[in-house]
């Protein structure tokens, strides 16, 4: 009992269905997953009046077997309750594949009576059209009465799958190396040897091959000598040693056993009623919609995060500002005093740089006079300086004063009038004006 309530704490109970059997592995929490096998032979098979009744039975023994008063299921679906074909289909959503499929279920399993369920998996390849499916049928009346006895005893049923996709798991977990390469999953039936192919532990396209067929042809048209084997009877066992016979590397597993064990998570198409499945749809859609109004709120919320945190820093920043705008206006004002005194220099150096220089124009002027010349008056103007004077010859006073450094010009600014004395030789009188270009050479 305490390994039964153990197994309850663990979730999802997987159960393996046939055509008159319900087998559920009950594992002993070891890590391999091995433990004791429930079976429950149903005295009704399928086909039968009284199989839902019987079914919905075994599954409340085995509720009541785990001591609980709800849990969930992960059926896999025995042959030759399900049939699985290989199918190549243009690229479109998965949804309308299947509804597609559905609606020529009876072209594409004949064997299978009455309205179909039908469930897809897209076969590993390039991504190209046509791709490649796996599809799963059973009879959609069966699935009603699986899910119908599942909820009259009392259990969640999460979906049921093809047992095939179980045994792959199981290989690959039992088997390692079948991971890598190919293999060949081979399911004996009542006249047919059902053949899956395994490409680095993915299920491809199924074959079939008569029962009693040669093991050596069979290897050949597989490709591969690394076989598992499920055994449902004896016959199993002799294929078994026929293949083994013929060179092939062979693992066996329990049919029922192994689908049970290894149905939870095996990745397989969920076979559903319509109405489970358009119940499924539309709380995923309401879910999508929640999802999708959580993260428009969340959005918003992001959006009125930032802004407040960006107003939060603005006005943090205006606050620094209104703190520093004493110590600003103090500094502008500081540099536009600054400035100022700057531009007044500048302009003194300027007025300095140009003002002419007297001083030495007078004193050169004087030095170079002739000796029979002298000054009577002397005046300036801006940048004129005006001579008055007497000259034995007022040439000899324009010559020299016109070589004084400094003076850029010289021209007369009166008549030369030659004036004469009582008893002294005559004099020329003068009147000019020199222009100043500047500091003489020199000078400063």
């Amino acid at each position: 009992m305490v390994i039964l309530r153990r197994l309850h704490r663990m979730g999802t109970i997987g159960l393996a269905i046939g055509p008159s059997h319900v087998v559920a592995m009950i594992p002993a929490g070891s890590r391999q997953g091995q433990g004791s096998v429930w079976i429950r032979e149903l005295s009704k098979a399928y086909g039968e009046d009284g199989f839902g009744r019987e079914l919905a039975a075994a599954l409340k023994e085995l509720r009541e077997r785990l001591g609980s008063t709800s849990g969930r299921l992960v059926i896999s679906m025995l042959p030759p309750l399900v049939r699985l074909r290989r199918l190549e289909l243009p690229r479109a959503r998965p949804d309308d594949i299947r509804r597609a499929v559905t609606g020529l279920a009876g072209r594409y399993f004949l064997d299978v009576p009455g309205p179909q369920a039908v469930a897809l998996a897209a076969a590993q390849g390039p991504r190209r059209s046509p791709v490649v499916y796996l599809a799963a049928a059973a009879e959609e009346a069966l699935i009603d009465e699986v899910f119908a006895a599942a909820a009259a005893a009392g259990w969640r049923l999460d979906s049921v799958t093809p047992a095939h996709f179980a045994w792959r798991k199981a290989v690959c977990e039992r088997w390692p190396p079948l991971r890598k390469g190919r293999a060949a999953l081979l399911v004996p039936q009542e006249a047919w040897i059902e053949a899956l192919v395994l490409e680095d532990g993915l299920l491809q396209a199924p074959r079939r091959f008569r029962r009693g067929s040669d093991p050596a042809w069979v290897l050949e048209e597989l490709g591969t000598t690394r076989i598992a084997l499920v055994e449902f009877d004896d016959r199993g066992t002799e294929l078994a040693r026929t293949l083994t016979e013929a060179g092939a590397e062979a693992l066996g597993l329990s049919s029922a056993a192994a689908a049970a064990e290894y149905a939870a998570g095996c990745g397989g198409p969920a076979l559903l009623p319509e109405r489970v499945r358009r119940l499924r749809d539309l709380r995923a859609a309401r879910l999508a919609r929640r999802l999708y109004l959580a993260a428009a709120a969340l959005l918003v919320l992001a959006a009125g995060l930032e802004l407040w945190g960006a107003r939060r820093e603005l006005d943090a920043v205006e606050a620094r500002r209104t703190a520093h705008r004493a110590q600003v206006l103090k500094a502008m004002e500081l540099r536009e005093g600054i400035e100022q005194v700057e531009a007044r220099v500048a302009s003194l150096a300027r007025a300095e740089a140009e003002v002419s220089r007297w001083s030495p124009a007078l004193a050169d002027v004087a030095q170079r006079l002739p000796r029979d010349a002298y000054l009577l008056s002397l005046s300036g103007t801006a940048d004129t300086l005006r001579l008055e004077g007497l000259a034995g010859r007022a040439a000899g006073v324009f010559d020299a004063v016109r070589r004084v450094p400094g003076i850029k010009g010289v021209r007369a600014d009166a008549p030369i009038r030659q004036e004469a004395r009582d008893s002294a030789t005559p004099v020329e009188h003068f009147l000019l004006a020199a222009r100043l270009g500047g500091p003489a050479p020199g000078h400063r």
